[in-house]
Formats: C-alpha cells, sequence, structure tokens
C-alpha cells in the first residue's frame, strides 16, 4: 500500500524536521563562534602579557642605572647610604616584576594552545595588534545585524518554525487520510500433486484500491497531541522574545566597553607622554644633584602605573570589539 494525500501530515512533519535540521546547525555555529572568541581572549591576555614584559624590563634597566648613580654619589660623599639600599630595593623589586611578568607570559601561551587543542607548550607565531584600530559600526547598525544573523537567534527561529510545523503536523490526526493498495497473483500452472494443468484454466489475478481512513474515535490523544504542541510553540515563542533582549543587551554592552577603552586609551596616552616627562625630569635633578632620590622612585612609579594602564586599555579595546563582533554573530 502507499499513501496517497494525508492532508499535511506527511508535509508538515518534514518541515518541522528540516527546521530541526537547521536548528542544530545554527547550534553548531554558536558552538564554533564561542570557540573562536575564546581563542581571541586568551590570544590578547598573552598580548598583554608580553607587553608587560617589556614595561617590566625597561624598569629594571631604569632601576640598574638609578642603582649605579646612588652608588657613584655615595663614593663621592654627595648623597646617604640610603639611596643606595632604596636603590637596590627598587632593582630586587623590578627583577621580581620581570619573573612575574614572563611566567604570565607563559601561562597565557598554556591557554592560548588549550584554547586551540595544540599541546601545552607549542610554539605559537605571535603578532601584537593591540595597537591596531578596528572598524566599529554604529549601534543601531551593530544591534540589527545582531537581530538578522546571530547563531542564536537563527536557531531560536528555526526552532519556532519547527514547532509551528509540528503544531500542523498533530493537527492532521484529526483529518482523514487515503491509500492505494494493489495485488498480483501469479499461478505456475503446478498443482500441489506436481500434475499440470493448463494455465488457461489456473489463471493469474489482480486487484486494486483505495481506502479512506476517518478517525473516528482514539480516546482524545490527537487533542493531547496538539495541545502539547501548541505548548511548545508557546514556549519556543517565549524563548525567542527573551533571546531577542538578550541579544541586543550583549550588543549595548560590548558597544559600551568599546566606548570606555577608547576614552580610556585617549587618556592614557596624555597621562603616559607626562609621566615620563617628569622622570626625565626627577631624573636629572637627581644627577644633577639637587633632587632627592624619592622624586625619582615616586616618577618612575608613576611611568609605570601609567604604562601598565595604557596596555590595559589597549587590550579591553580589543577585546571589547572581539565580544561586539560575538555578539553581532559575526565571529569569522
Amino acid at each position: 500500500s502507499q499513501s496517497v494525500y494525508d492532508f499535511g501530515r506527511t508535509g508538515n512533519a518534514l518541515d518541522a524536521a528540516r527546521s530541526g535540521m537547521q536548528a542544530a546547525e545554527w547550534d553548531f555555529e554558536r558552538v564554533r563562534q564561542n570557540v573562536v572568541l575564546n581563542v581571541k581572549e586568551t590570544y590578547y591576555a598573552l598580548l598583554q602579557a608580553e607587553r608587560l614584559v617589556t614595561v617590566a624590563e625597561q624598569t629594571l634597566q631604569q632601576a640598574n642605572r638609578h642603582l649605579a648613580q646612588a652608588q657613584a654619589f655615595f663614593r663621592a660623599g654627595a648623597k646617604p647610604r640610603f639611596d643606595v639600599t632604596r636603590a637596590e630595593v627598587e632593582v630586587n623589586n623590578a627583577r621580581l616584576d620581570v619573573i612575574n611578568a614572563k611566567n604570565s607570559v607563559r601561562v597565557r601561551m598554556i591557554s592560548l594552545n588549550n584554547s586551540m587543542g595544540a599541546p601545552p607548550r607549542a610554539p605559537v607565531a605571535i603578532e601584537d595588534v593591540l595597537s591596531v584600530p578596528a572598524a566599529v559600526p554604529g549601534l543601531e547598525e551593530a544591534q540589527a545585524e545582531a537581530l538578522a544573523r546571530r547563531p542564536e537567534m537563527l536557531k531560536a527561529r528555526a526552532d519556532v518554525d519547527a514547532a509551528r510545523a509540528q503544531v500542523g503536523a498533530e493537527r492532521s490526526g484529526y483529518l482523514p487520510f487515503i491509500t492505494a493498495s494493489g495485488a498480483y497473483n501469479w499461478n505456475s500452472g503446478t498443482s500441489e500433486a506436481g500434475a499440470f494443468f493448463p494455465k488457461a484454466d489456473i489463471g493469474n489475478s489482480w486487484n486494486a484500491g483505495i481506502t479512506l481512513t476517518l478517525p473516528l474515535f482514539e480516546g482524545g490523544l490527537t487533542r493531547a497531541r496538539v495541545s502539547e504542541a501548541r505548548a511548545n510553540l508557546l514556549a519556543f515563542d517565549a524563548q525567542q522574545d527573551l533571546l531577542r533582549q538578550s541579544v541586543l543587551l550583549d550588543v549595548n554592552q560590548a558597544y559600551a566597553e568599546i566606548e570606555n577603552a577608547t576614552a580610556r586609551i585617549e587618556v592614557m596616552d596624555a597621562t603616559l607622554k607626562k609621566a615620563r616627562e617628569n622622570l626625565d625630569i626627577a631624573q636629572g635633578r637627581y644627577e644633577a644633584g639637587v633632587g632627592a632620590y624619592i622624586e625619582v622612585t615616586d616618577a618612575q612609579l608613576a611611568s609605570i602605573n601609567a604604562e601598565t594602564d595604557q596596555v590595559q586599555a589597549l587590550h579591553d579595546y580589543q577585546l571589547a570589539v572581539a565580544r561586539l563582533r560575538r555578539a553581532m554573530g559575526r565571529m569569522e
């Protein structure tokens, strides 16, 4: 027998299956984009750690110069022993900072390899892109694109489509269905006893028919299935509405983080410039014998903090851009 027409039962079931397959594909894309974002996050953390190593090494070089200058002044009787011991403390602290900074790089490298599925200590080619400006779309454009192409949104739409098709498939249970059947009987002309008879006496036969099946009583099963399918559709609709708000929230938060990091970068550029000028002045005054060593250490600390804050702002900017792209579904 062969089903001829079932009033949309098979078509709706097929639509539900197709939409379910699309939902699974979009869920896979969601996972893929999350993996890419995680790799970017660990990569930017590695770049930040690399830059902080440079800051720590430069600080150690300055501390060694200050120590040499303090020792020279002490030997000449121009400065007290206190300046030497304080400079020695600064050198040791700077050495410790270098050790910690390099260890941070190693840890970040292991994390990056782990996020990429590579061996923990596999070599990685590093390109510093923290200072590279990124193209950022307008807020309204970012919101519209997120709603249109974010994998979570596309999966939610596919889930709703599948649930709607399932409602139609279950409602078809109220309707009849038509099947066609046929049979053909062929007889070889041989009796059970093995005697042969003329084929005309035996003959072949066939039959065909169309059957209309009416679901007169099924104990409320169809009604229960339709109610369940409708409830699922309402649930998926509600989830889609909640997801829409969540997607817009992600975009707005990432956009705010970009604006914040951009403003901090501008401030820290100016702050770092002034901090370096102050350090040069303090060092010049100390070398000329008219300044106190504490002026040098204070200026050096301010310069270190400014450089560290600048690196942090650059890192946060790139991270915010990556998160905005993820929020928009543009993580490639």
